[in-house]
Parts: structure tokens; C-alpha cells; sequence
């Protein structure tokens, strides 16, 4: 074979070519599943971080919860070490160069980074039962626009809706649930009560499970009374992280995989 290929060079050059093709692509998408799929969250103990959502009238997850679904969580569940609501909007941040960026905004309950546990660059997180007020910027965004500011910390920055003080920055990489530029506290009063639109994500004690949780949220569904819409007791469903980060991207990269 290796004869027939120095015979015919024009040949072999392109068995080569098909060959390294192959090979990148095989070692691309490995890169992808292994990314996506082997490696673990990059939250401390991220397998006890549960997504909260409610079901549909034919039991499929409809993905986001209302808020007056959270406060029997929020009152000290005897399986739950924090829970938090999370809300997507545009937002717009004045840098140090007094220009305005348009970011994301994640609008979110106090015990937020309670959930993700995760160590700050600088600063802290929100502390519960904090009132309105206080900002945490990402990592990106104390870099590229507030210069990486040594003295960010306490410093008021012009938002959207106001000025507001920095209390943490998170550490670099973290922009979840996707994207966040940053993170302001909400305070959800009665017009919001039955508003789903919310993100929830709740974090389990190391001694609770999954099937105890969920023996919970039945409860609360029962007394959280029927749905207007459908006269049926609010009913509950709960997915790991991890699944609810991949979803059906899943599925596709093993499948490409399996097609190298």
C-alpha cells in the first residue's frame, strides 16, 4: 500500500488530507463530549444542585416556576440548603470610560450564590434577606469595563435602573444561568406572584434526596391550591444540573461521536 501511495503522490495526498480531516474531527468532538458531557460542573458539589420546574396539564416540565411557588422552599425546607429564583432581562452598565455597555442582566432572589457555592474573586455574594441595592459583576466585566479596578468593591456604578454599589465579583468563567454580565437582587411583590417566568434552582443538605424532595413539592402543590387555568393542583418536577445544562445537546454529540 505504501508503494501504491509513493507511486501515485497526487493520490496519497489526498488520503492525508482525509485522513488529518478525520482525526480533527474525531479529536473535536471528543473535546466537545468530554466538555460537555464527562466533566463536572464547576460548582462545589454541583450533583446536589437541583432545577425546580412546574409540569404541564400532559406532565411535560414547562421549565420556569412563578414565585408564589418559592416561599414554602424558602422557609427553612427541611431538604434544602438554599434555594433561588433567577429572571433574564437586557441591562446596561457605564464603564470607567463613561461608555454604556449593553449586558445581561440576571435579576435574582438572595440566596442565589448561596445554590452555586462558589468562592468570589472579590468580595461576597448576597446575603439573605439583604435589601435592594447592591450589584456582583462578573469577572469579564470587572475586566473589561472597570479595567480590572483593584478598589471595585463598595464603589457605586451607574446601571439601568440606577447607581449601585459592588459588593462582589464572581470568579472567572462564572456567568451563570448564561451569559450574565450581572447579578441584582429582585424584590417580588404581589404583581409578580403568579408572573412563570422565573428560573429555579435549589440546592440540596448532604443528608436529603431527590424522591424525599419530591415528596415535598407534592405537598406544596396540594397547598398552593388549584391553577386558575386548569382548576388541577400545581404539580412539580426536579432535573440535576448537569442534565438541565446539556438538555438535548446531549444526545447529538454522542451521536456525532459515534459517527466518527
Amino acid at each position: 500500500m505504501l508503494r501504491g501511495l509513493v507511486k501515485r503522490p497526487g493520490f496519497a495526498a489526498v488520503v492525508i488530507t482525509t485522513l488529518a480531516l478525520g482525526l480533527g474531527a474525531t479529536i473535536g468532538i471528543f473535546s466537545v463530549a468530554d466538555a460537555v458531557l464527562f466533566r463536572p460542573l464547576p460548582y462545589p458539589n454541583a450533583d446536589r444542585i437541583v432545577v425546580l420546574t412546574r409540569l404541564a396539564e400532559d406532565g411535560s416540565p414547562t421549565g420556569r416556576v412563578a414565585p408564589r411557588d418559592m416561599p414554602t422552599l424558602y422557609n427553612e425546607n427541611p431538604s434544602l440548603a438554599a434555594a433561588t429564583l433567577a429572571f433574564y432581562s437586557e441591562g446596561r452598565i457605564k464603564g470607567n470610560d463613561d461608555v454604556d455597555y449593553n449586558m445581561g442582566r440576571y435579576g435574582v432572589t438572595d440566596q442565589f450564590f448561596e445554590v452555586f457555592n462558589v468562592p468570589m474573586a472579590l468580595g461576597r455574594g448576597f446575603t439573605r434577606g439583604e435589601p435592594q441595592g447592591p450589584v456582583v459583576i462578573s469577572y469579564a466585566t470587572w475586566r473589561d469595563v472597570f479595567a480590572s479596578d483593584p478598589d471595585i468593591l463598595g464603589k457605586s456604578i451607574r446601571l439601568e435602573n440606577g447607581v449601585r454599589p459592588v459588593v462582589g465579583v464572581t470568579p472567572e468563567g462564572f456567568d451563570f444561568p448564561g451569559d450574565a454580565a450581572y447579578w441584582t437582587l429582585m424584590q417580588l411583590g404581589p404583581g409578580y406572584a403568579n408572573l412563570r417566568g422565573y428560573l429555579s434552582y435549589l440546592r440540596l443538605k448532604p443528608e436529603a434526596t431527590t424522591p424525599g424532595l419530591e415528596q415535598q413539592l407534592a405537598v406544596l402543590g396540594n397547598d398552593l391550591g388549584p391553577e386558575a387555568a386548569t382548576g388541577r393542583a400545581v404539580r412539580f418536577a426536579t432535573q440535576p444540573l448537569l442534565d438541565n445544562v446539556v438538555g438535548n445537546l446531549g444526545p447529538t454529540v454522542l451521536l456525532l461521536f459515534g459517527a466518527t
